[in-house]
């Protein structure tokens, strides 16, 4: 039988034990004080992949007075002609690093490239578009990206963008190619007397990373601060201010559009913090300080995750939450709200005033008795805020310790004491099985593609962060070393010992189908991952794993857990790119799960949830599920339950 509670909405008080133990960190922007330095021999001029904006051939000045808008076109057109060239799957050719140093970077125009849109060689009807564009700023608060006040182009109704990833998105044409786009520390400032001004158009295939950013008004006026306006957007965004604009942050009007936004701080906008059109966002420590509602849905097929937020500043004819679309899902969890008339209205219907506990929007479904109907709500760990290295002595370039091959170079990088490696060319081959000892902290491959393992051997109480990889590398946890892995591609995580664990994983792919990927002693957490054409996609064999935005594709089960595992999954989807094998989005074998997502593109999946308990099995099916309108093929799961909470307390 199936169970579930409200197919329009649900109001859950939740006083258990089986909640809380969230982090406690204030909700809202942390800031953290990156300044953002690499050693000579990273640079393109001294023989690695990073290109400083202020050197040749671009020539940017950062003094407050020039016109930037042609150099940093150079820029985008450089990028432009890698991208028709290699194509994006020559990622080790195509990359293109350009670094910000502090300085006002003047502009008078959209900084993207010159021409129609990017071809690549394959010249398919979806290979358009840049990708592995990667915008790197010394420091967030002395970076700055400037508009200039006044400026032709950019009046009332003009939609225009400062800083655009994706040059023809008003087509409402997508890409699925902008792979590992990334955005760090620097603030895009929109002036004064630019009402149709766009700070940031961003989008980012699979996984991609928007971190430390201030996008900012100069007089509170402008369309939209943070756009994601078509698809594809996968990715982790965090530690974002929007300061102005009619609108806070827009989210596109295509389903296959889910973000993740951590630590996010809207203020001073005009009509809403947050527009929702037809996509997936899931928002967690999202401070919002607004007169004006700070979320709003406004066409089918989306479905919004909010948890662990602070909603304030409101009106009490306003709701702070508005489901305008009454077919689209809501789950919101642990949000405080002050001075909202409601917390959450659907249509003209108030569902919530007050602080919201739980509120799921499409119901709450179960397949077995006795079940508790609502979410697990694991504690949430942040992931640990690794200092970035000032002392350039502490890096270490693995080209510059000579052994028998590049293995021995990079082994010997590896042992040289020096806390952060990095890998300044593009392609590394065959690194065979590298050790990692304890004083190494943070492994950087600036985007290059390498195969082989690489063994964490060493504990230590520092974490250790590896990131900006792609290639197909076995990465083996020996000792019980806490290990960020952020933007990596196809970086298999297995965990070789039995001693308890942390992992935290940001803006990764093709990761998790190892059977020793998330074991019993481990405990993990995910911010937007996505795993392609495995089956299962993630294995939870007995730990412990908490997930925020995913995405799959193709038909191999979403997520396998067994062994008295422990998975809460809150958004994402599973793409239906080839024909139904009868396998479900959730197989729950005697374990505990709480699952928040839907289905989307072409093909019809059948399987939504299956529950085997003592031999007996149950499912759920798209049948049993709110459908998705617009998509009508696909379905919601609005909340999944099946857990004992004596095993979560």
């Amino acid at each position: 039988m199936v169970h579930f509670i409200g197919q329009t909405s649900i109001f859950l008080s939740i006083i258990s034990a089986l909640i809380s133990a969230s982090d406690t960190t204030s909700e809202g922007d942390r800031n953290p004080e990156w300044n953002i330095v690499y050693p000579e021999e990273a640079f393109l001029h001294a023989g690695g992949r990073i290109m400083d904006i202020t050197k040749p051939p671009f020539n940017a000045k950062g003094d407050g007075i020039t016109d930037n808008t042609p150099a940093l076109v150079r820029a985008m057109n450089y990028a432009r002609d890698k991208m028709i060239e290699h194509g994006q799957f020559s990622n080790e050719e195509a990359t293109c690093y350009f670094y910000f140093p502090k300085g006002t970077y003047l502009v008078n125009g959209t900084i993207t490239y010159e021409g129609p849109r990017v071809v690549h060689p394959k010249k398919d009807k979806e290979n358009k578009g840049l990708s592995l564009l990667r915008i790197i700023g010394q420091s967030r608060e002395e970076t700055i990206i400037r508009l200039k006040d006044n400026c032709p182009g950019f009046g009332a109704g003009t939609k225009k963008p400062v800083l655009t990833y994706h040059k023809f998105y008003e087509d409402h044409i997508g890409s699925n190619i902008a792979f590992n786009m990334q955005l760090r520390n620097l603030t895009i400032d929109t002036g004064k007397g630019n009402p149709g001004a766009v700070g940031l158009v961003f989008l980012c295939a699979n996984a991609g990373e928007v971190a430390n950013v201030t996008i900012r008004s100069g007089d509170g006026s402008g369309h939209i601060g943070f756009y994601l306006p078509t698809w594809s957007v996968q990715g982790y965004m965090r530690d974002i201010t929007v300061d102005g604009f009619d609108e806070g942050i827009r989210v596109s009007n295509y389903a296959e559009s889910n973000p993740t936004l951590e630590y996010i701080t809207l203020k001073n906008q005009r009509n809403v913090g947050i527009h929702v059109l037809r996509s997936s966002p899931c928002f967690r420590k999202l401070l919002s300080i607004n007169e004006v509602s700070a979320l709003k849905i406004t066409d089918t097929a989306a479905q919004v995750v909010i948890i662990d937020s602070l909603l304030e500043g409101g009106k009490p004819d306003i709701p702070a939450m508005h489901l305008q679309e009454t077919t689209s899902q809501l789950f919101a969890r642990d949000v405080k709200v002050n001075g909202y008339g409601a917390s959450v209205q659907v249509g003209e219907e108030i569902a919530v005033k007050g602080d919201v506990d739980e509120y799921v929007s499409g119901g709450v479904f179960s397949l077995f008795e006795n079940q508790p109907m609502k979410s697990m709500g694991l504690p949430v760990e942040d992931t640990p805020l690794v200092p970035w290295e000032q002392d350039l002595t502490q890096w270490v370039n693995v080209e510059n310790y000579v052994g028998a091959n590049i293995a021995e170079n990079i082994q010997n990088a590896m042992d040289s004491g020096k806390s952060t490696v990095y890998f300044p060319k593009g392609r590394y081959e065959d690194i065979g099985t590298i050790r990692i000892p304890a004083s190494v902290k943070h492994i950087d491959f600036m985007g290059a593609t390498a195969r082989g393992s690489l063994t964490v051997e060493e504990n230590s109480n520092d974490p250790l962060l590896i990131e900006n990889v792609f290639g197909v590398i076995k990465l083996m946890s020996e000792c019980p070393r806490t290990i960020i892995m952020r933007m990596t591609q196809r970086v298999y995580y297995i965990n070789n010992q039995s001693d308890p664990i942390k992992i935290f994983m940001e803006a990764c792919r093709d990761v998790g189908d190892h059977e020793r990927f998330c074991p019993p002693n481990q405990k993990t957490w995910v911010r937007s991952m996505d795993n392609e054409g495995m089956d299962p996609q993630f294995r939870i064999y007995g730990g412990t794993i908490w997930v925020l935005g995913h995405k799959t594709e193709q038909p191999g089960v979403s997520f396998e857990v067994k062994n008295g595992g422990i998975c809460e999954v809150l958004g994402g989807y599973r793409n239906e790119t080839t024909p139904d094998q009868g396998r479900p989005m959730v197989r729950n074998e005697n374990s505990h799960v709480s699952f928040v997502g839907y289905t989307s593109m072409n093909a019809i999946y059948e399987h939504g949830v299956w529950e085997i308990r003592e031999g007996v099995t149950k499912k759920l099916m798209r049948s049993d599920f709110p459908q998705r309108y617009g998509y009508t093929r696909d379905f919601y799961i609005p909340l999944y339950v099946g857990y004992d909470p004596k095993v979560i307390e």
